[in-house]
């Protein structure tokens, strides 16, 4: 877990929730997660809402409709760097 402080608030999320949130612009608390500026779109009001689950996955959705894939690119990162634990297979030859 990763401690997000927001004025004279600090919030516990997973790294991977930390990891997003640290690289985008905007940033405020709502209605238990985030609120932020969609970097994939011109975004003058906050659209880009985040949570998580309960692992700690990081979820994402834009209310203007962007694609989260296009969203984690303009961030440099990936569908994979949503999850807060590596997932192991198992494989069984």
């Amino acid at each position: 877990m990763a401690i997000v402080s927001e004025g004279a608030t600090r919030v516990n999320v997973s790294a991977a929730t930390a990891r997003v949130l640290g690289r985008l612009a905007g940033v405020r608390r709502q209605h238990g997660g985030f609120m932020a500026h969609c970097p994939s779109h011109e975004d003058h009001t906050p659209s880009l809402s985040l949570g998580e689950n309960a692992r700690g996955d990081t979820l994402l959705y834009c209310h203007a409709g962007c694609d989260p894939v296009r969203i984690l690119a303009a961030l440099d990162l990936t569908l994979r760097d949503l999850f807060a634990t590596q997932r192991r297979r198992s494989w069984h030859g």
